[in-house]
């Protein structure tokens, strides 16, 4: 079958979101709950009211699978055909790759409405908002540490997405019929299950989702994948994860000791660097996840330079929203420059993505955001750009656009 436009994840697959909608995937465009289930009164469905019958057949899920089949590109897809047109390898591509047997039954499996049966390969489970950090990338909606400064800055930027930080959904991950249905949807079939937050490691629910895989013998074919942020580590978790196929642990961290802790709010580096050490004694796949950001950017060099000497392998996942703390972000010379002088200081496969992305266009506009932004949040936390990212801020015609008057000394 022709797969230019045909993504598999559209039929064995499920993205939940922390408040409970869920979408086609996680990269899927989530702007104005675009790629959500919804019901004919485009009300959002949800996890907590809906059944799962409900929501991997919305008309948004069928239309998707019924455009793909048609060969058209779904327009809540764009950011992987965007990838494939740039010469770049798309999750589209590498996720048809990982089920090819799928691939070719996905025409035979839909009927004419674009309906399937539920017959589920791949979970991907954001559990909830409950999370000790509060990135500065985040937001209230997957960190239940970002609602007090969220409200305290929606007040002064109006450009701020806007978050239901009372949502319901959000206990979700406490619902057991949620995880029995789950069970159900991929009795057959479930090989892989990737688990994000909030921060998984304070989601005791799940654990016993996991524990049931394990009672009925699943769990040996099955690939466990976890994005954490590697501040705890759940006994619960240690005992668990020997019992699955593989288990594979992404670590989320953006950068070096104080950078890392400004960006990962308050994240603790000696508890990051002892977790890792107790990560890398285990048989699990181990890897370092870098959320890169107008932040860290000028960065990747020494960040690329502690992960080698760790021996882990890194994989970059770009801020993209809100685009004024992507790297876009930052006035295009300083990205230019930086470009030039991560080249053989880094992979040749992720100095050629920097490149492709992010060497072309100044967006003076995301510029004064980033800063406006930056500096008010610095004002609410009491902490300091131009402390933290010296050689950064000295790359701005004006550093002292970043200073603000009542920020810890």
């Amino acid at each position: 079958m022709d797969s230019k436009t045909i993504c598999v994840l559209a039929w064995n697959h499920l993205a939940t979101h922390p408040g409970g909608e869920v979408s086609l995937c996680c990269i899927s465009d989530h702007r104005d709950a675009a790629s959500m289930a919804k019901n004919s009164q485009s009300q959002l469905l949800n996890l907590t009211k809906n059944s799962l019958d409900e929501i991997l057949n919305s008309e948004v899920f069928c239309n998707t699978r019924k455009q793909m089949l048609e060969g058209k590109r779904p327009p809540i897809c764009e950011v992987c055909y965007r990838h494939e047109d740039a010469g770049l390898q798309s999750k589209r591509q590498y996720e048809n790759a990982q089920y090819p047997k799928t691939l070719k039954q996905v025409k035979s499996r839909t009927d004419t409405s674009g309906a399937v049966s539920l017959d589920l390969e791949f979970l991907e489970l954001r559990l909830g908002n409950l999370c000790n950090l509060k990135c500065r990338t985040c937001n209230p909606a997957s960190s239940s540490k970002w609602t007090t400064d969220y409200e305290a800055l929606s007040s002064e930027l109006n450009y701020l997405t806007q978050y239901n930080c009372k949502n319901e959904g959000f206990s979700w991950p406490e619902k057991s019929e949620v995880w029995d249905g789950l069970l159900t949807a991929s009795s057959k079939s479930l090989k892989t299950i990737y688990i994000n937050g909030g921060e998984p490691m304070l989601s005791q629910k799940h654990f016993s989702f996991l524990q049931s895989l394990i009672e009925k013998g699943d769990a040996k074919k099955i690939e466990l994948i976890y994005s954490i942020n590697c501040t705890l580590l759940s006994p619960k978790a240690l005992d668990l994860w020997p019992h699955f196929k593989k288990v594979v642990v992404k670590v989320s961290v953006d950068d070096l000791d104080k950078r890392n802790k400004y960006i990962r709010y308050p994240a603790d580096w000696n508890a990051i660097e002892k977790n890792l050490q107790t990560l890398k004694k285990l048989p699990l796949e181990l890897s370092l996840m870098q959320t890169v950001s107008a932040y860290n950017f000028y960065y990747l060099d020494e960040y690329w330079s502690w992960a080698q000497h760790l021996n882990l392998p890194v994989a970059y996942n770009y801020v993209n929203d809100p685009e004024y703390l992507g790297p876009k972000a930052l006035p295009l010379p300083i990205r230019q420059k930086k470009i030039a002088q991560l080249k053989g200081h880094i992979a040749s496969d992720k100095w050629n993505e920097l490149h492709s992305l992010f060497s072309n266009t100044d967006y003076p506009e995301l510029t004064n955001k980033f800063i406006e932004y930056t500096r008010s949040l610095d004002r609410l936390r009491k902490e300091r750009f131009t402390e933290v990212f010296p050689e950064l801020a000295a790359e701005f015609s004006q550093p002292e656009c970043f200073e603000v008057s009542n920020a810890s000394q």
